[in-house]
């Protein structure tokens, strides 16, 4: 993490050096907005995969079972609460998401935020795993084809409708009685 880091801190001190010429023709606002930054490492270190997160300096941070999501980009104000709702609803016992599950939240979540400001983000999705195909095989970073993310948005259309039709109320079962107000 420390060696990657210091690459992205050569480019980030650039970015800064070229947005602070341009102040005095764009202002701070715009010319400092240029050179910020935040990307994302997703890698095998050791027998493990690994995803790690930098921010606007190249300061690193490593996923883990307390910060199994990041986000980021022009629709992180947006992403971060709604996969933090998607985790409490599928994953709140601090457990990861199989990769099927976590394609169709990361999936869902772009979407998401594509549908609610479409004025920053905008179609196509795209989506790339990390994923070992067979016990001891090698890594290999994909995108899915279309067929696949077919597939998943069918899963969450599906898991749409299922939330739509939460309060659809089966008459078999005999609703509790309503609270008492006294």
């Amino acid at each position: 993490m420390v060696e990657i880091s210091g690459l992205f801190r050569k480019h980030i001190l650039a970015e800064f050096e070229a947005a602070r010429a341009a102040v005095p023709v764009l202002g701070n606002n715009v010319a400092g907005s240029s050179a910020i930054a935040m990307s994302m490492v997703a890698m095998v270190v050791g027998t493990e995969p690994v995803l790690i997160s930098f921010d606007q300096q190249g300061a690193p941070e490593l996923t883990s079972e307390q910060l199994p999501f990041v986000c980021l980009g022009s629709g992180q104000r947006l992403a971060d609460p709604f996969v933090a709702f998607l985790k409490s609803v599928f994953w709140d016992q601090g457990q990861y998401p199989s990769l099927a599950d976590g394609i169709m939240a990361a999936t869902w979540t772009v979407d998401q935020c594509i549908q609610i400001a479409p004025g920053g983000l905008g179609e196509p999705v795209r989506v790339f795993t990390l994923s070992r195909p067979t016990v001891g095989g090698q890594f290999e970073a994909r995108e899915l084809d279309q067929t696949e993310l077919a597939e998943t948005f069918q899963a969450i259309a599906d898991a749409r409708l299922a939330l739509r039709n939460f309060r659809v109320v089966d008459a078999s079962v005999p609703l509790p009685p309503p609270p008492s107000v006294d």
